[in-house]
Order: C-alpha cells, then structure tokens, then sequence
C-alpha cells in the first residue's frame, strides 16, 4: 500500500546517494534512493548485508562520517537536512527522528543507569525539570514492558538482559514522540520468542506516537509481520518496490522471489526445500554497467547486460516499481520452479 494523493509525507528521500573513499576506490553504498514515509506507516527495507539499508537510516539521521559525499535530497516536515551542520541536527535527532539501533549494548553507556540516559534525551528537548523527567523516565519504561520500572530506571545497562536493553533503547527513542521512528536491524542477536516482544514494543511505540516508521531488516518474517510497504535494495539501489501483501503474494523481482525462496514459511509444504541465492553480492566499487544482480540471477540473459535497468513503475501493477527488464513476463517465474 501507498500513500493517497492527500497524504502528505513526513519525510521524504529523493535520489539520495552516498559513497566513500577506500583504498580499492570510492564505494557506492547508496545509489539513487528514493521514498515518502507518511505518518502511522511503516515502510520495511530489506535486503542482504552491505545492501545500502542502514547507510540510508544514517544519512537520514546525519550520523554520517565527514568523509561520507552525500547528494540528492532528504527531507523532513519540509527542512532540507543533506547539508544541515551537527548542530542544527541535534534539534531534530531524539525529537523529530528517533532512532532504535541495532546493538543496544552500544547505543546505550555503559557508566550511566539506564534512567539517566532517558532523562538526558528529554531535558534535551522538552522544557521540563529534571524530576518530571525522571517520572517520566518510569512510564517510558513501563510503557515498554520493563518490570519494576520505578526500580529498574536506576539499574545500569549491563544489569538488563539482551531483550531488556533493546525496551530501554526504544523508550529513549520515543522520549519524545518523535514523527519519524527508524528501526535498524532492532531484533538481530535476540532469540525467536524476544524478538516477537520487541516489535511487539515497536508497534505499540507507533501507536502510541503515531509515528511514521522505518524497519530495516533483512529478515522477511520481519518485514511481513510489521511493514505496510516495502523496499527491497540490492547493491546499494531500490530494485522492488511494493504493498506488503503483493510483494508477498506475488514478487516481481527476481532478487526478491530469491530472498522468499529462501525464508523458512509456516505455509511451505513439507516436501518443498529452500531455494538459496547463489553467489554472493557484488563490490561496491567499480560496479559493473548492467544489472548487478545477473552473475546470480537463474534466469538472467544477455539484454541483462546492456545496462542496468531502472527502478521503474509497472504498468500492469499500480502502485510497484522494479528494476528488472523481465518483470512485466513470468518467464523467469517458471524457469525458477
């Protein structure tokens, strides 16, 4: 699903690139990115490890090195943020946009209790006194299913477990009530039954603040229990885009019909093996004039290498994009089967 012609997005990504300088040449690691997040979705980003996600969730928060060149266009309730200074990010960061990061063992300081990292992103923010902070604090906590939160807020990271630091590192990133909610990879290291409690926190974070959500992921089950539209990037660009529901049902990419082959799914019969991407991902630097994803594609053929094709919408399916010169056919369908 997309936004409606009266939605107006909360931020919005146009032909947003990035790379930096290595020692083997410069590194595309976003090419071309574009998108609109509108208040109370989710939009799911997928794709293999190396595949832009996160850079993209960073350049839009200006978590970014120096050196990182960065061009097209990312704006937020109609502010231009390529280019804005630090300083002029820390008014947005933890307020505008909050973010949930992959390892809460790191996002969060190991000197502090949890409690005072809390208070510390509120009083950033809101002018209230550091009592009403600190009661705050607790709710937050609670809200995020802590036990004892009037305890708890004063324990140190180290004294919560996996599951535990993730809640906290999402009640500091709603502090707030932020308008854009990124969650980049917030389930990786967690085990099957925390993971379903924490993007069980991340939907009633949503709800609660009406957010509109980025979920960064390369987990399908993920995407498929959380996002109402997907993007799905291969070697630094979007290659599919699409409703949660039509991607699922019917893929249009073949990158993507890898990426379901390979998921385990409660509806595959018995019988029916997994279906693995062969290869691997290409480099990022030197990328070659033609789609990137061919030298893996089953069904590749020699027009795969006059170029790379171009996220385009498709005609026959309103409202999804790919970037595949077969993907208006079900040639490739069957050759996979």
């Amino acid at each position: 699903m997309t936004g409606t012609s009266t939605d107006t997005p909360v931020l919005s990504v146009r032909d947003l690139s990035v790379s930096f300088p290595s020692e083997a040449g410069t590194v595309n690691a976003v090419r071309g990115v574009s998108f609109d997040l509108y208040r109370g979705r989710t939009l799911g980003i997928v794709g293999e490890s190396g595949s832009g996600k996160s850079v993209t969730s960073m350049a839009a928060m200006g978590l970014l090195p120096d050196y990182a060149k960065i061009t097209g266009s990312i704006t937020y309730d109609g502010r231009e943020l390529v280019g804005m200074s630090d300083r002029e990010m820390c008014d947005i960061r933890g307020n505008g946009i909050g973010m949930i990061f992959q390892d809460p063992l790191t996002a969060l300081t190991p000197v502090f209790t949890v409690g005072d990292q809390i208070v510390e992103a509120i009083l950033c923010h809101q002018n209230v006194s550091k009592s009403a902070a600190w009661k705050q604090a607790v709710e937050l906590l609670d809200l995020v299913g802590i036990p004892e939160p009037d305890k708890r807020v004063r324990s140190f990271p180290h004294e919560f477990s996996g599951g535990m630091r993730q809640r906290a590192v999402i009640a500091i990133a709603i502090a707030n009530n932020p308008r854009v909610l990124i969650a980049d990879e917030p389930t990786t290291a967690l085990d099957v039954t925390v993971q379903a409690q924490v993007l069980d926190v991340i939907r009633l974070a949503q709800r609660e603040t009406g957010a509109a959500t980025i979920m960064i992921t390369h987990d399908m089950g993920v995407v498929a229990g959380t996002a109402d539209d997907v993007m799905v990037m291969y070697a630094g660009r979007p290659v599919e885009r699409a409703g949660v529901d039509a991607l699922f049902t019917e893929p249009k990419m073949p990158y993507t019909v890898g990426l379901l082959g390979s998921t385990p799914r409660v509806d595959r019969p018995a019988t029916e093996s997994l279906t693995p991407i062969t290869g691997t991902p290409p480099s990022l630097v030197d990328l070659p004039h033609a789609c990137t994803f061919a030298p893996r594609c089953p069904v590749a053929t020699a027009a795969c290498l006059d170029g790379e094709p171009e996220l385009l919408p498709l005609a026959d399916a309103p409202g999804r994009a790919t970037a595949c010169i077969r993907s208006g056919g079900d040639q490739w369908r069957q050759a996979r089967r």
